[in-house]
């Protein structure tokens, strides 16, 4: 029996079985299917994917968790009405996440790149001023 809370609820359910749930989101589309992933986390969440074919990997489409973010240990109904709401063309949705995939990746190098630069600028900002390096010369590459 999942419980979870939301927003200041707490929320207990009797499960349906994943097949259940299965069957409801293929109904919806036939390219959905139900996948138990280890997150960022390194927590199991449920998730639901959609194989777009095309070559292309399958796409994550929501992963199952609560207001807090933390994963919803079963699949439940609330899950197969979460994925109803979201939109069916395939081509929009795709694009969209492939969109937001990349955004966020080109988010994450740019501000790698930022903070080298910022370190770049600390270490060459005097040119009297030499950078701490760590003392042992195993971290330097030579040995004694």
């Amino acid at each position: 029996m999942p419980i979870y809370q939301s927003g200041g609820l707490y929320i207990v359910e009797q499960a349906p079985r994943k097949n259940q749930i299965l069957r409801q989101l293929k109904q919806i589309d036939d390219r959905l299917f139900l996948e138990r992933q280890i997150s960022f986390d390194n927590k199991p969440v449920w998730c639901v994917c959609c194989d777009v074919g095309l070559d292309q990997a399958p796409l994550t489409l929501i992963e199952y968790r609560d207001d807090a973010g933390e994963p919803i240990p079963e699949p439940t109904e609330q899950l197969v009405w979460r994925v109803a709401q979201m939109e069916r063309d395939a081509g929009k949705l795709s694009k969209r996440i492939l969109e937001a995939n990349n955004q966020l990746i080109e988010d994450r190098k740019q501000k790698a790149r930022d903070e080298i630069s910022e370190v770049t600028r600390d270490v060459y900002k005097s040119a009297t001023r030499l950078p701490l390096f760590h003392r042992g010369p195993h971290l330097r590459g030579r040995t004694p």
